[in-house]
């Protein structure tokens, strides 16, 4: 579920801007160490940490829009200066991260008195567990948000047409200042679990979580926010049961090799349109 959570932010910013952002995981790696901080120099418990991670991670998404956007947009080649001008902020976050807190892998401690549940002859760790059911809490929202809001239900317009929408009245450049925001914010919620899920973080996980991102929407489809989290639900299912069935470091392999069969026999993903015109939009 964190994988779709994940996979739905980034559809957005894609859906409703074109913005090709490669630095999706960075922003995941630096709020697990944001969640790090807060418990190690304040003493928040890892999961309250996300009531304070939410509103940062949105804040953090509106002032990187306002930092790159308004300039992308005066470049020759917008989409393509956004690939080049999120993954160098890629780099910039995980040299700052390596910098500020070094190579050594750091965690925080498990929150919680039970570390598995043994459920019908099944381990079920419990980190993972609440994990889960906090991404789906969180993408629930997101869907009600989509299709039960003005702002949601303006946001689906402006990925379907932003030409039709501004015929209609709605202020893009708004939209696209909230879309930008919710987006990064999912990768606040995933950062801020991750530390509960796994008891490592590290400055170079950035890159990976970056990668299962881009997985996920081209498995589910290009801009579309369900289709984002469909691809992160079969990703990680697929990732899973490798892991269980097979050597761990078969798991990646196994899930993108179901990306490639998919992409194969349906190049625009299972949720996504035939036709998708690449130009940046904001």
């Amino acid at each position: 579920m964190v994988y779709a959570l994940v996979g739905c932010g980034l559809n957005i910013i894609l859906g409703v801007m074109n913005v090709i952002n490669m630095s999706h995981g960075e922003f995941i790696m630096l709020f697990a160490f944001t969640n790090f901080f807060l418990y190690f120099f304040l003493n928040i418990n890892p999961l309250a940490s996300l009531f304070f991670l939410i509103p940062i991670s949105f804040l953090a998404g509106v002032l990187t829009y306002y930092l790159t956007i308004p300039r992308l947009l005066k470049s020759e080649n917008p989409q393509l200066s956004s690939y080049i001008v999120y993954y160098g902020l890629s780099l910039v976050i995980s040299s700052a991260a390596l910098f500020i807190f070094g190579e050594r892998t750091r965690g925080v401690p498990f929150p919680f008195g039970v570390t598995s549940l043994k459920l019908l002859g099944f381990t079920i760790p419990v980190g993972r567990l609440v994990a889960a059911i906090v991404s789906l809490i969180a993408n629930l929202m997101l869907m009600i948000f989509l299709y039960r809001t003005y702002l949601g239900k303006a946001t689906r317009a402006t990925i379907q047409s932003r030409d039709s929408s501004m015929l209609l009245g709605i202020d893009v450049g708004k939209i696209s200042v909230i879309s930008f925001g919710i987006g990064i914010l999912a990768t606040g919620i995933a950062g801020g679990l991750i530390p509960i899920m796994y008891p490592a973080i590290n400055p170079y996980m950035g890159f990976g979580y970056t990668l299962i991102a881009w997985a996920c929407i081209v498995l589910g489809g290009l801009g579309n926010p369900v289709g984002g989290i469909i691809g992160g639900l079969i990703y990680g299912i697929a990732e899973t049961l490798a892991g269980i069935l097979l050597p761990t470091s078969f798991s990646p392999l196994i899930a993108f090799l179901i990306i490639i069969v998919v992409v194969a026999l349906k190049p625009e993903g299972l949720l996504g349109e035939k036709k998708r015109r690449m130009q940046l939009r904001v």
